[in-house]
């Protein structure tokens, strides 16, 4: 049949390439380690014989912006710098997805900077967002060029059923 995925592989990434971090500067900026492991550009072509890789990543307060952290105060996110993007550029290139779904990243910019956006269109969720998540903690996703997509609206009911079961759950607290 057309279209059906006929295999579905779980991987796991190797030791060799978790070591890229030898320490950090005294502005919290990667020192060390080399990026001579990371595998060249993809391609926009999807795969044949119906296979299909998706992958999902939490991205930790991506933001778009070096140095920048997308929340302040006592308690600021992780800061990256550009060599952590080039760093997590080179993972999604490892492991070259036709689909990979994002958690906690700051806008379409934000991601751009971490995949090769010849290869893959970006999407960012436009839903709206309550305070507490400062509107910097976006899902979304990278799909190959090649495939074909139909972005659908956001479906507002989800939204509105999960802020009032968060509410009734603390609201028991």
């Amino acid at each position: 049949m057309p279209g059906r995925i006929s295999k579905l592989t779980l991987g796991l990434f190797r030791p060799q390439y978790t070591r890229y971090i030898v320490g950090r500067n005294s502005d919290g900026e990667a020192t060390g380690g080399t990026l001579d492991w990371c595998p060249p550009k993809g391609s926009p072509t999807p795969r044949v014989n119906g296979r299909l890789r998706i992958a999902t990543w939490n991205l930790e307060n991506l933001h778009a912006q070096d140095g920048e952290s997308t929340y302040t105060g006592d308690d600021p996110s992780v800061k990256r710098f550009t060599t952590d993007y080039e760093r997590i550029r080179c993972y999604v290139r490892l492991f070259d997805p036709d689909i990979l779904a994002v958690q906690e990243v700051d806008g379409a910019e934000a991601l751009s900077r971490v995949v090769d956006t010849d290869v893959y269109s970006v999407y960012i969720s436009t839903r709206p967002q309550s305070t507490a998540m400062n509107g910097k903690q976006n899902t979304g996703f990278a799909i190959r060029r090649g495939l074909t997509v139909q972005p659908q609206p956001e479906f507002q009911a989800l939204v509105f059923v999960a802020m009032a079961v968060y509410a009734m759950l603390h609201a028991s607290i």
